[in-house]
């Protein structure tokens, strides 16, 4: 009783309410570590109304529709070289699923067919991704990342296996700006635990107006989550979910979820060479490194033989897409004779337009010469009828006074007699 005592007045407050320290979130990335993680991605896309447009419009563009997709992906980041705080990186997204694909079309809509069928494929992901960056050991960027990701998304633009990490020491309650392109303001919310793992869980939201510029989104349409584990010192999951307009201010709904399944170490850049599901993500991250790193790549075992098959499959592929020389030949002079017969008809009709316009004005020349004429004459007439007036008048004038004269003659003798 009396130790206890002892212990609370030694101890005081600072025993009783004692801050979490701040910790300093950071990567532990080494050459050859290959991380797996699944990417579930779903979007639905509203074109029944417009969404987001800066002047108000009574319907969208096009026939009223609705589509939705659900997609997965199992992403492999492969680390090629790790130095420091430079730390190279491939990521290989291989597609898994790609189903629950459903499109509604307005019902009296005139699409066919054809274009029908290619409105649906283009629902469809790339089966195959890959892209590669130079990252610090807190998850910057060195280099853009691409914005052609492996599904027509804007959203998914900003979703990596290695999101940017706070700059400083970070608890519970802090906040920072993120480096990555949505610039998300974001915050430690809780304490977390994922497969028995401790973890902080940071929370953020950003605008839909970097992706449609000049569009009526809200400032907080886009949402991050992401849960780091200090343990392992990686990002076990990450969760993007946001609404904005598309170019054609159809509203877009997209949720996606990166979920860490596994981490190995020391792996060799020559395996990943040999299977299809890491090779891209291996070259494409030595694509974007320095000469050792190119030189080390090519100086492993097998390169020259696997680099000669691909050039042989990229050649078997082409010559199997490719079309007959005959065939092309047709082909060419089928689209010149399309393209000589618009000349010709647009031609021919050029030259009736300009002959029509060039009888019309001179049909309008001729008509305004000719009422010129008959104004001018008219006016000649006026004068000359004036002018006999003025003479008729002085005659008249000359007669009266020639009259007087007489009278007053022959009143005078009468007046002297």
């Amino acid at each position: 009783m009396w130790g206890l005592m002892l212990l609370t007045l030694l101890c005081g407050a600072p025993c009783a309410g004692a801050p979490e320290s701040a910790s300093t979130w950071r990567y532990d990335l080494r050459t050859g570590d290959h991380l797996v993680y699944r990417e579930i991605f779903r979007q639905e896309i509203d074109g029944r109304a417009v969404y987001g447009a800066p002047a108000p419009r009574d319907k969208p563009f096009g026939s009223p529709f609705v589509r939705q997709g659900s997609y997965e992906w199992i992403s492999h980041v492969l680390v090629v070289r790790a130095d420091g705080d430079r730390v190279l990186v491939g990521v290989q997204r291989d597609r898994t699923r790609d189903d629950s694909i459903v499109t509604s079309l307005d019902t009296s809509s005139t699409i066919s067919a054809p274009d029908r069928s290619r409105f649906r494929s283009r629902l469809r992901s790339r089966e195959r991704f890959a892209q590669a960056n130079l990252l610090t050991a807190g998850g910057d960027a060195r280099l853009p990342w691409a914005a052609r990701r492996e599904m027509r998304s804007k959203m998914l633009w900003d979703l990596f296996e290695l999101p940017a990490l706070p700059p400083g020491p970070v608890r519970v309650g802090d906040s920072w700006h993120s480096t990555d392109p949505f610039s998300f303001e974001m915050r430690v919310v809780a304490a977390d635990t994922l497969a028995g793992e401790n973890c902080f869980r940071a929370e953020g939201s950003a605008s839909a107006e970097l992706l449609i510029p000049r569009s009526g989104a809200d400032s907080n349409a886009i949402h991050l989550k992401l849960w780091y584990c200090p343990a392992t010192h990686l990002v076990r999951r990450v969760e993007l979910e946001g609404t904005y307009p598309d170019v054609n201010y159809y509203k877009v709904h997209e949720t996606a979820v990166l979920e860490l399944l596994s981490r190995t170490r020391d792996e060799s850049s020559a395996d990943w060479l040999t299977k299809s599901e890491l090779r891209e993500g291996a070259l494409s991250a030595a694509a974007i490194g320095d000469s050792g790193v190119v030189a080390g790549l090519l100086a492993l075992p097998g390169v020259d033989t696997l680099l000669t098959e691909r050039r042989h499959g990229l050649r078997a592929t082409a010559a199997r897409h490719s079309l007959p020389r005959r065939r092309r030949r047709e082909d060419v002079i089928s689209f010149a004779g399309v393209m000589l017969t618009i000349i010709v008809t647009v031609t021919v009709l050029t030259g009736v337009y300009v002959a029509a316009r060039w009888g019309l004005a001179s049909a309008k020349s001729r008509a305004s010469g000719a009422s010129r004429l008959d104004d001018s004459r008219l006016e000649q007439l006026q004068q000359s009828v004036d002018s006999i007036a003025i003479e008729v008048e002085r005659i008249a004038e000359a007669q009266r006074f020639t009259a007087r004269l007489a009278a007053e003659r022959s009143e005078a003798p009468r007046l002297q007699s």
